[in-house]
């Protein structure tokens, strides 16, 4: 693509260099054609150019997530410790979510940029309260956990 793009370039170029010689109000016609068509062949490659580059900031962006646990890890998060939203990665950004601080036992994260969005990876559930086990079954944490 990009040979024949350099051949018409010189093509018109030497048209160009030529142009002044040329006798016939057809051959100029031409030449005029010649550069509008090479005008849209570089527009046009400017175009793949650019959505060849978003392309590929796409694939090396996936290739640094992995959606696990219904959120998106960094490849290089071994631990596991930022999750982030999996809503705004299909979007297209990548934000971290942060803890929900409600519950200091929780593992539910929130999505900074759209509260909506949240996520629990580990699916803990926080036991409720029950009368019938008393107080003090809201504070042993070693028997519930």
């Amino acid at each position: 693509m990009f040979s024949k793009v350099n051949d018409a370039y010189q093509t018109v170029k030497n048209g160009l260099e030529a142009e002044v010689a040329l006798a016939t109000a057809e051959e100029k016609e031409k030449l005029a054609d010649a550069k509008l068509a090479l005008a849209d062949i570089k527009d046009y490659l400017a175009e793949l150019k650019d959505e060849n580059r978003e392309l590929k900031d796409q694939i090396s962006k996936k290739d640094s997530y992995l959606l696990e646990n219904s959120v998106y890890w960094s490849s290089a998060d071994k631990d596991r410790k930022q999750p982030f939203c999996p809503a705004c990665f299909a979007e297209g950004k990548i934000s971290p979510m942060e803890p929900d601080v409600r519950d200091s036992h929780s593992t539910v994260y929130r999505c900074p940029i759209s509260p909506s969005h949240v996520s629990n990876p580990w699916g803990y559930q926080p036991q409720p309260y029950t009368p019938s086990a008393g107080i003090s079954s809201m504070f042993n944490y070693d028997e519930r956990y």
